[in-house]
């Protein structure tokens, strides 16, 4: 695997469970261009190794990702917008390849705020976990930045009057509301009473027990399982 990812940490949990870390501190995970380019060169990568399963989580303590680095766009808009639009294209190539992938992606958020593209990123994995205090928007209307692709991985995963509310009034929602509503699929309970640490030790834990619950043959069948249920062509 290439070793001069600036952006990305890759660890072995187990033989069959792999972890991305997304450590752009600075920028609280800000999804600019060779971030995401990182992200998407890993995703391929790894359909030749021997995980199935791949966690992503978040070095950043309180956000799992804020979104595209609008700094970059601004900047962009001064010489070009062509390299906005590359920007765009790259993030949709990414999160295609998520979908696409053989491996199994599971977001891993513990008591973060998943935000914009960074939201789009988390709910294009096949799976979530999430603490029960994490939030989730899109506040992109406030600021009369109506983002429409941060919200294409959630058209068939949440009611679509509750993704009308998120995207034009840029509310913030809670782990529990997109538990009920079906974006996540384990929650953990956290309360102000516990650390930091403690949270994402147990978010880690819940991650793992559902990972022993995942019953994987072989790569071949997740990706085409994946296809089907994503709509593509096997």
């Amino acid at each position: 695997m290439n070793s001069a990812f600036y952006f990305l940490n890759f660890k072995y949990i187990t033989e069959k469970i792999g972890l991305i870390q997304l450590k752009n501190i600075g920028k609280k995970n800000a999804l600019n261009f060779k971030m995401l380019q990182e992200i998407h060169e890993f995703v391929k990568d790894l359909e030749n190794k021997d995980q199935k399963i791949i966690i992503i989580e978040s070095l950043c303590p309180k956000v799992f990702s804020s979104g595209h680095d609008l700094d970059e766009f601004y900047k962009n808009l001064q010489n070009s917008a062509e390299e906005n639009i590359k920007i765009i294209e790259m993030c949709n190539e990414t999160m295609l390849s998520i979908h696409k992938s053989n491996n199994v992606f599971i977001s891993e958020i513990s008591s973060q705020l998943v935000t914009a593209a960074g939201l789009q990123l988390a709910s294009t994995c096949d799976l979530i976990v999430s603490s029960s205090d994490s939030k989730f928007n899109i506040p992109g209307s406030k600021i009369g930045l109506y983002a429409a692709t941060p919200a294409v991985p959630l058209i068939n995963t949440l009611p679509k009057k509750i993704l009308f509310e998120m995207l034009f009034t840029g509310k913030t929602f809670t782990a529990v509301e997109m538990f009920k509503y079906g974006l996540i699929n384990e929650i953990v309970e956290s309360n102000e009473d516990n650390t930091v640490e403690e949270i994402k030790s147990n978010v880690r834990k819940q991650t793992l027990a559902l990972c022993d619950r995942l019953m994987l043959s072989n790569k071949n069948e997740i990706k085409y399982l994946k296809r089907k249920i994503y709509n593509y062509e096997v």
